[in-house]
């Protein structure tokens, strides 16, 4: 489908959807479990819902990422590359004209300076986080891994390098130096097997502070797309119906053990 022959989680365009539902599917088959044969009609309801939740997530894993999609996000971020750095050196061949705000030439040229200066970071990197695995266009895990960090990062560079160096341009140089090491580091450092499949944000062989940032800013597989964290709530109520099954089937052997005894 769309170049990728292994569907993951992480290359549907809602994964939280997914994932909630999935839980809600798991919760219905705990309480048919826990229903009594002779409640036909609640048996034919749960059932009918189940078949509904599958469907919806069915549809929900055909909705993914276009490879054009992930092209169009690709040649922005190189395009943006070249423009940022024209930006840095005064060789961007517009100006904005800023005097409706009170600003002059000089000032408009300063304001198209600095946003080259943070253009990697608020542009660049997040059109290429942009895209989905999948294809030949799309997001690896090595590539998501350098990614994250380059964006938790790249703000440091950009704030405490003008501070060294006071021309812009080296400041952008640092930066895409930055993102460049970091593609390096990533590609040739193993990821850890596990739960790739579900998210690469997952499980990216990163020291424990790194993670509860990444964490943090919601790059984890489905937690940007609002999946809901498996609360205490979730967990009690599906340890109540797989209680109820057990007793259930609890009283099922023992009448089963009677009717043979008879």
């Amino acid at each position: 489908m769309n170049g990728a022959s292994n569907l993951t989680l992480d290359m549907v365009l809602n994964p939280g959807t997914i994932v909630n539902t999935e839980r809600e599917v798991i919760l219905l088959r705990a309480e048919l479990k826990a229903t009594p044969e002779e409640q036909t009609e609640k048996i034919k309801k749960l059932e009918d819902k189940i078949e509904e939740k599958q469907m919806k997530i069915v549809n929900e894993m055909k909705l993914v990422m276009t490879d054009n999609l992930k092209l169009e996000f690709l040649v922005q971020a190189i395009l943006s590359i070249f423009a940022f750095g024209f930006m840095c050196y005064d060789a961007f061949p517009w100006i904005p004209d800023l005097t409706w705000a009170g600003i002059n030439k000089v000032g408009s040229k300063l304001a198209l300076k600095l946003f080259g200066v943070w253009g990697l970071w608020l542009f660049t990197v997040p059109a290429l986080r942009a895209r989905k695995p999948g294809g030949p266009y799309g997001m690896g895990y090595e590539e998501k891994r350098a990614l994250d960090i380059s964006f938790l990062v790249l703000p440091f560079v950009c704030i405490f390098a003008p501070i060294v160096f006071k021309d812009a341009s080296t400041t952008y140089w640092l930066s895409l130096l930055t993102l460049g090491a970091l593609y390096g580091w990533s590609f040739n450092t193993p990821l850890t097997d596990g739960k790739i499949q579900r998210g690469a944000g997952q499980d990216l062989n990163l020291p424990e502070p790194v993670m509860w940032a990444i964490k943090a800013l919601d790059f984890g597989t489905g937690s940007e797309r609002g999946a809901r964290s498996e609360d205490k709530s979730w967990q009690d109520q599906l340890a109540a119906y797989e209680k109820a099954a057990e007793e259930l089937a609890a009283k099922k052997a023992e009448r089963a053990a009677a009717g043979s005894k008879q």
